[in-house]
């Protein structure tokens, strides 16, 4: 569960890959394999987008696909039955489950270009990122510029807040150090760095 706090967030797409060579058909590896998983996230966020994605289709027969593929759609529709019944916000902000599982190859290409479509079905939503479309301050223009470079300068590109905030500050009088934690957070969104101190409890733990 700290896996998935780590490496997703609110306004995101995550992809739940499941290996069709180690599952079975029963409940109790559904719950292993994607249960817990879509759990954690309907729990902790918003507006998210999951695709569910089976891979290593190449390791079992058609029938064994087949069968796998109805088990994990039914429960998958199953699930998402129970979290409407006893849904606690809006639709709107709701993670969701995009479309049917894609079928994916660890050997060849097969399904990947239906992953890809998939993925970019997702982003032309335009509400889905709103912030890629956001128009900036020019403080802010150059205030990511600093972050990056910053980033470029550093091995391991990982630093702190005071040393954004002493990076960002110096190239731009516009924007003060109680903005800095504003801006971080909008280039955490759009995917230009990963600002740990949005999950409070990481911060001593990174």
């Amino acid at each position: 569960e700290l896996t998935n706090q780590l490496v997703t967030s609110n306004n995101s797409l995550t992809l739940t890959v499941i290996d069709a060579s180690r599952y079975e058909t029963t409940h109790e590896q559904f719950h292993e394999h994607i249960g817990k998983y879509l759990h954690v996230m309907f729990d902790l966020l918003v507006r998210t987008v999951v695709l569910l994605v089976l891979t290593k289709i190449d390791a079992c027969n058609e029938a064994e696909v087949r069968s796998i593929e109805e088990h994990i759609t039914f429960r998958v529709d199953e699930f998402l039955r129970e979290r409407k019944a006893s849904r606690t916000m809006r639709i709107s902000e709701q993670t969701e489950v995009h479309g049917k599982l894609i079928l994916t190859s660890a050997k060849t290409l097969k399904g990947v270009e239906k992953l890809v479509e998939c993925i970019g079905e997702i982003f032309q939503q335009p509400d889905f990122v709103p912030s890629v479309e956001r128009i900036l301050p020019q403080s802010w223009v150059k205030g990511e510029d600093a972050v990056t470079l910053t980033a470029d300068m550093l091995s391991p590109p990982i630093a702190t807040v005071d040393q954004m905030s002493f990076a960002v500050c110096g190239v731009t009088e516009a924007l003060s150090e109680d903005h800095v934690p504003h801006l971080l957070n909008y280039l955490h969104e759009v995917g230009s760095v990963f600002h740990f101190s949005r999950h409070s409890f990481l911060r001593d733990f990174v």
